[in-house]
């Protein structure tokens, strides 16, 4: 869990405290928490690729209104907070259409020991919930999405127990280790009146834990 004392930012105005004014104790606490809350919050990065547009990662769309799944990440390790609740997920997606045309993208949240079908199956139930946005440029850029967090419910299908094998000791024998894991898949479909040969790119995701309510 957050190593800030009050798992969440404490705001002030900037003019509530001038040059030279005295600080006490609980102003200096709540100082000191929101350096370790921006620290968390820093720290606690799942996906962060960024690759050269003419490198980047691409799909025909060869269907119109049906999504393709573009890109998918391995199972991600997700922590929770104190009171039992999953970590938010804030997304950031670079991307672009391959030709003219326009191109609806959505970031989906599925189980960490579920296959990519899961994430088409969200797209129709609309949960695990997604993030979206769409693009008719060819040039890359980061998108503005519908939401800029994923809110992961525990629990649910965004979030499964996986089971890896490591060791108890150098030499030793071999033993399961289980943790909650979610795997982030970005998806992508053309809309009608775009060509066949439309495609999806993308050239950059950023995934990273939010740290406070």
């Amino acid at each position: 869990m957050s190593t800030s004392l009050f798992e969440g930012l404490v705001r002030y105005q900037d003019s509530q405290w001038g040059d030279y004014d005295p600080v006490d104790a609980a102003q200096s606490r709540a100082v000191m928490s929101n350096v370790m809350h921006s620290a968390d919050s820093c720290g606690q990065v799942l996906v962060n690729w960024r690759v050269a547009d003419a490198r980047s990662v691409s799909r025909v769309l060869t269907q119109a209104v049906t999504y393709y799944a573009v890109w998918t990440s391995a199972a991600l390790p997700i922590r929770f907070n104190g009171d039992g609740s999953a970590y938010k997920l804030r997304i950031r997606l670079r991307a672009a259409a391959g030709v003219a045309g326009t191109v609806d993208f959505a970031v989906c949240v599925i189980g960490g020991n579920q296959s990519v079908d899961a994430a088409y199956d969200a797209i129709t139930a609309g949960t695990p919930v997604a993030t979206t946005a769409s693009s008719s440029s060819t040039s890359h850029a980061w998108l503005t999405l519908s939401t800029s967090t994923i809110s992961l419910v525990s629990g649910s299908e965004a979030i499964s127990g996986v089971t890896r094998s490591t060791r108890r000791e150098i030499g030793g024998a071999a033993v399961g280790v289980s943790y909650d894991a979610a795997k982030i898949v970005v998806m992508a479909q053309r809309s009608t009146g775009s060509g066949s040969t439309t495609s999806a790119l993308i050239s950059g995701l950023h995934a990273a834990e939010y740290i406070g309510p």
